[in-house]
């Protein structure tokens, strides 16, 4: 079972009569199961795979990824443009790239 630890957990280790093992506050990873259930029980875990992942924040490409990645016919009509049609010809193509990664 894949736990994250809220807070300490301390259990005692099967077949080995008075031997502890704590599970520290912040610490994830495989735990086994009646170890990882008792955790959850005591509220000192939660079960990782029923925690929802965090959101993967969008990579949004620099300029001179976008202006690398045009044609070399793109390139010189954008060459042409004026600072502010440049401008938004870029945040043009990084709203489409972020809108093409969702």
């Amino acid at each position: 079972m894949h736990v994250r630890m809220k807070r300490a957990f301390t259990y005692d280790v099967p077949d080995q009569p008075g031997v502890t093992r704590t599970l520290p506050a912040g610490w994830a990873g495989e735990v086994d199961d009646d170890v990882g259930e008792a955790a959850v029980e005591d509220g000192a875990a939660e079960n990782a795979v029923a925690v929802a992942e965090p959101e993967k924040k969008l990579r949004v490409p620099t300029s001179k990824e976008i202006i690398a990645a045009l044609s070399d016919d793109e390139k010189a009509a954008f060459e042409k443009l004026d600072g502010p049609a440049k401008g938004k010809f870029l945040a043009d193509k990084r709203a489409a790239a972020a809108g093409d990664a969702q």
